[in-house]
């Protein structure tokens, strides 16, 4: 069970089937059994875009963003903001410097994302979940490369985000960072 804004760590030994259960919450794979309920409501997934439509989104440890594209255009990939047909960039640069400013992480949105460090990289995703308006998001291992500057704000992100009440599945193998991140563990 997850709650709104409730962030649950979810952990278990290599082939207990975290990584199953990840792929099948979006949307990758098909479930061969089980129920899986969205405000009490039963759905499946034909894929992951569909999971994606119903609020669930996912980071993963290998960051899934276009090194060659700037740090803005990957938060909007896919959600461009346009009219009649063109990208209005000025805006999708403003929207995403100010998404990075309010997590307070100093980061010209216009720079590619492959002369970006693993934290900048990391909360990128973060603001492409906000984008896709996720109302859950899942995070397989997201400090394993992180500094301890980029930690901190990673601490500062994951409260923003219970703020606005959407609700984490948190992976990790570090015991401590779930005891001081997370409300709920399975």
């Amino acid at each position: 069970q997850l709650k709104s804004g409730e962030i649950h760590a979810l952990v278990g030994e290599n082939g207990a089937g975290k990584s199953t259960l990840i792929k099948i919450l979006s949307g990758a794979y098909q479930k061969d059994s089980g129920e899986i309920l969205i405000n009490d409501e039963a759905v499946d997934f034909s894929g992951p875009i569909d999971a994606k439509n119903k609020g669930i989104q996912c980071i993963y440890q290998e960051l899934s963003l276009v090194p060659h594209l700037s740090v803005a255009n990957n938060i909007f990939l896919g959600q461009e903001i346009s009219k009649s047909g063109f990208v209005k960039q000025r805006d999708i640069n403003a929207k995403a410097q100010k998404m990075m400013d309010d997590l307070n992480i100093k980061v010209d949105v216009r720079k590619e994302v492959r002369d970006t460090g693993i934290g900048e990289k990391f909360f990128t995703e973060i603001c492409r979940c906000m984008v896709g308006n996720a109302s859950i998001v899942i995070m397989d291992e997201p400090t394993s490369a992180m500094t301890p500057s980029e930690y901190q704000h990673f601490l500062i992100t994951i409260k923003l985000l219970r703020e606005k009440n959407i609700s984490v599945i948190y992976i990790s193998h570090r015991l401590q960072e779930i005891f001081q991140i997370c409300d709920s563990v399975s």
